[in-house]
């Protein structure tokens, strides 16, 4: 996870965005989402050491696209890194078959009757 010394990996950061944003979009119309599109600014370098947050919001829906964005911070809301996103919905038929792959356990299985039920 390290870029330079004790650096947290930009990589590794425009992961957690994506992770954030993507799950943001998909909960939004209740269909799993592929991202499209994200755009990433490294604001203050982050160390490894660090405990920060990653917050992903919704700016705009429409059937085919959905547009967020995103930011890691750190608990007092000083600024890491700062995305937007592009994320495309999955067909009801693909939709459908990443719910049956989900992992078989309360939590996850009750996650999936949400995105069943739509």
């Amino acid at each position: 996870y390290i870029g330079f010394r004790g650096i947290l990996h930009g990589g590794i950061a425009a992961m957690i965005l994506d992770e954030a944003m993507v799950w943001s979009a998909s909960w939004s119309g209740r269909l799993f989402c592929y991202c499209g599109e994200m755009t990433i600014r490294f604001r203050v370098p982050a160390r490894v050491d660090m405990a920060l947050s990653a917050e992903a919001r919704v700016v705009s829906r429409r059937k085919r696209l959905i547009e967020t964005s995103g930011r890691i911070v750190d608990a007092s809301g000083a600024l890491y890194a700062e995305a937007t996103g592009k994320y495309v919905p999955l067909t009801a038929e693909r939709n459908a078959e990443m719910v049956a792959a989900f992992i078989d356990e309360d939590a996850s299985r009750e996650a999936a009757e949400v995105f069943i039920r739509g």
